[in-house]
């Protein structure tokens, strides 16, 4: 599995252990607001570990296992003793271990055991840009982190960038940076944030800029606020919708005490108390907001079910200016593939191609007025 990159189907189980609630950065747009110094113990990970095989044993579900927290890798030494464990599974079930990473906490020896183990031991960096962004955001860490380990040893995993309404003016130039650092780009506006109406006119702004970068270096693969799922658009059916996110049944998220939750959201390291909605693949259209109902993204629509339970709104709600940012996405993803289309730079099969210039001449007409 060399060059891995994180992914996840709807054959696949994500188990996320948390390995402690503390981090050694303290970033702008965190949801984790009850950080403490709890970390999970060795029986516990193994006891999960356990669990999640035996459930797989005789499937043809995968299993992958991602290190989170707070900053996973500051437990850098249990993971290695639980990665080992994995291993003496010796499970046909399980495919990879990923942890997600600041970047800032490995030491030498620990990016040498990761050169050794990355065919199937996977860093995700999180990284929001250039020096002046992630400094602002990230507790002055630009510095801190071995840009060359993690493009070399992983060429193919993209970075994560949260995108914090304060630098949404610099999205462009971080996006761009991130790609002459040698690394793609997944990147999403931060959930459960401030977005203020402001904000649409600076991301139209912003993803013009990125057209215009892609369309001139074709061989950038486009960041994912430009490859929003156009094929998806135009559902026929509206009587149900999707699940977004693999919460509840893709994902089983643990604490540090082995406590079982549909994602990281619900846990007590982000917020106390939280109700726990019914989960399932697909819902009943009357549970959307009005307007959602009869809008083109019907059932592509992102929605974090987590962050809504947090600010204490119906799982699929979405604000109005986050609704028009989505769309911004959306019809900004339409103009680059159309430009795409007309240059040759697609390799779609005839039917997918039909299908995208259909679903292009609906969201443009359909957000013309945006």
């Amino acid at each position: 599995m060399s060059n891995t990159v994180k992914k996840t189907d709807k054959d696949t189980v994500e188990i996320l252990l948390v390995m402690t609630e503390s981090c050694n950065l303290k970033c702008r747009y965190c949801y984790e607001k009850n950080k403490s110094a709890k970390r999970m113990e060795l029986d516990i990970a193994k006891r999960i570990i356990d669990h999640e095989f035996e459930i797989a044993q005789g499937t043809d579900i995968k299993l992958v296992v991602q290190f989170f927290g707070g900053e996973p890798t500051l437990e850098f030494d249990q993971i290695r003793k639980i990665y080992d464990y994995i291993h003496e599974k010796n499970s046909p079930n399980y495919e990879y271990c990923f942890v997600v990473t600041n970047g800032t906490a490995l030491k030498d020896n620990d990016k040498e055991w990761c050169r050794e183990h990355r065919e199937d031991f996977i860093c995700g960096l999180s990284l929001d840009g250039t020096k002046e962004v992630q400094d602002y955001n990230r507790s002055n860490s630009y510095d801190l982190i071995d840009f060359p380990f993690f493009r070399d040893t992983w060429p193919n995993q993209k970075v994560k960038m949260t995108v914090s309404p304060d630098m949404l003016h610099k999205l462009a130039e971080c996006v761009i940076h991130c790609h002459e650092l040698g690394f793609d780009v997944l990147c999403n506006l931060a959930d459960g944030v401030g977005w203020e109406e402001s904000s649409s006119g600076i991301l139209e702004t912003e993803c013009k800029k990125l057209i215009e970068y892609y369309l001139l270096h074709p061989e950038k693969e486009p960041c994912t606020m430009l490859k929003m799922p156009l094929l998806h658009v135009g559902l026929t059916d509206h009587t149900v919708f999707p699940k977004w996110c693999g919460a509840g049944d893709h994902i089983h998220a643990y604490d540090t005490d082995g406590t079982c939750y549909p994602c990281q959201m619900f846990m007590g390291i982000t917020e106390e108390n939280l109700e726990n909605p019914l989960l399932q693949s697909a819902y009943k259209a009357e549970l959307l907001p009005e307007g959602c109902q009869d809008c083109v993204l019907y059932g592509c629509c992102p929605t974090c079910i987590g962050t809504n339970m947090v600010r204490r709104c119906t799982p699929f709600y979405h604000t109005a200016t986050e609704c028009k940012n989505i769309k911004i996405q959306f019809l900004a993803t339409s103009y680059l593939m159309y430009e795409k289309y007309k240059q040759g730079q697609l390799n779609l099969s005839d039917v997918e191609t039909n299908l995208l210039l259909r679903n292009i001449y609906t969201v443009q007409n359909a957000f013309a007025d945006l």
